[in-house]
């Protein structure tokens, strides 16, 4: 159950991070 739970979180974690990732130079970009 736990090892599950750590898996998904990670899942969770990479996903947002990929997330920021492509909103980012989308961000920059309005700025300029």
């Amino acid at each position: 159950m736990d090892r599950i739970f750590d898996e998904f979180v990670q899942k969770v974690v990479d996903h947002f991070h990929n997330i920021q990732i492509l909103h980012k130079p989308l961000q920059y970009s309005y700025l300029m």
